[in-house]
């Protein structure tokens, strides 16, 4: 039978390989005990590592999805403000057209009434140029420039100079809500013009033809389809705000899954990271110490 010795140094290399494999495993041992993380690199767990990132990625995007579904709300809480606005005042433009639709009133004293309706179409123009930091709700995708102004053709009377395409936020995956209207749409739509009307109403309170009773008579029902347009805005108004927070419902809920499968992936048990820390801290220490009197045993036994 052969007998292998081993040589000197081949022995200090073998002790040294099995000490540095310590070293190594103590030092990702200390790490997860400080930072709390078995995986911080690809390293770590390269099994594993497409998977946190995809999930870091789903994170990034529910982040995202609440910032937008934040930034939605905000301009929704404006919108419905504005047409609140809108519907006090359109109600009351209604009140005085019934009171002055009668007969009993003389021209005179419909002409003294004309400066309140006035007063309310400018609280209805400024609702409908409502913005939220010079972000105009009802401009459409022009949402830099306030939506109706006066007509530069000189007539006197206000028109939408807007978009009319709505904007959009996406607030998940595939998923959107508007941040923002076609004021043309919303408050000039399908049933009524809610501008229109009390620039009707006015024109036929200064009416000085004989026919202002008349004329009056005649807006209400441009008011009533006025006052049914803005309830169709706002159901729509209603949609989005819902959709806005259902998503951000969702997005929260997604989060909180997606941090649970992390944390599965990541985070270290901080109990068993220190006792194996101390463990290894011991085995290293003996590793040193071995390597150290086998050297000088070896160095010893070659003089």
């Amino acid at each position: 039978m052969s007998l292998i010795r081993t040589t000197y140094y081949g022995r200090l290399a073998t002790l040294a390989r099995e000490t540095n494999k310590i070293a190594s495993k103590l030092a990702e041992t200390q790490m997860e005990a400080i930072t709390g993380y078995s995986v911080t690199r690809p390293s770590d767990d390269p099994g594993h590592i497409g998977r946190i990132h995809g999930l870091r990625e789903q994170l990034a995007d529910q982040e995202v999805w609440q910032s937008n579904s934040d930034f939605a709300s905000s301009i929704h809480s404006v919108a419905d403000e504005a047409i609140s606005s809108i519907a006090d005042a359109l109600a009351r433009a209604r009140e005085l057209a019934t009171q002055y639709a009668s007969e009993t009133y003389s021209d005179d004293e419909r002409q003294n009434g004309s400066p309140e309706v006035e007063a309310l179409l400018e609280t209805i123009v400024e609702a409908a140029n409502a913005h939220l930091d010079g972000r105009y709700v009802f401009a459409g995708t022009a949402y830099d420039t306030p939506p109706y102004i006066i007509d530069p053709a000189g007539t006197g009377l206000y028109i939408y100079d807007g978009s009319t395409e709505a904007p959009t936020v996406l607030v998940g995956d595939n998923i959107t809500v508007q941040t923002g209207w076609d004021g043309s749409d919303a408050l000039q739509g399908t049933f009524g013009d809610v501008v229109g009307a009390v620039e009707e109403l006015i024109a036929g309170l200064n009416d000085t033809t004989g026919a202002a009773s008349t004329l009056v008579q005649d807006v209400l029902d441009d008011l009533d389809a006025a006052t049914e347009q803005l309830g169709n805005a706002t159901s729509a108004l209603g949609a989005e705000m819902n959709m806005a927070d259902d998503a951000r419902e969702l997005s929260e809920q997604l989060e909180t899954e997606l941090s649970g499968q992390m944390s599965n992936l990541t985070e270290a048990n901080v109990v068993d990271a220190y006792t194996r820390l101390t463990q290894l801290q011991v085995n290293y220490e003996a590793a040193l110490q071995i390597t150290t009197n086998t050297s000088s045993t070896l160095l010893f036994s070659r003089l």
